[in-house]
């Protein structure tokens, strides 16, 4: 039986319209994250809350590559 890698069929080009729905994700996921950032220059706890709220699962959304971070 020779069945191919999931890999083998995928292709990197964000143009192709087979990816447009990775690729769409990917760009508001990075959206999220700009906003999330802005929210915590804005109002840090704010931010703090819903970083929060991904840690403890209570959001269907991934968590955010921005993380909030003290500065001491």
């Amino acid at each position: 039986m020779n069945q191919s890698a999931p890999s083998d069929d995928f292709s990197a080009d964000a143009f192709n319209p087979a990816n447009f729905n990775t690729v769409l994700l990917i760009q508001m996921m990075r959206t999220y994250d700009i906003l999330l950032a802005l929210l915590s220059v804005h109002d840090p706890v704010k931010a703090e809350q819903l970083a929060l709220m991904h840690e403890q699962g209570l959001t269907f959304t991934p968590a955010p590559a921005f993380s909030v971070e003290e500065t001491d």
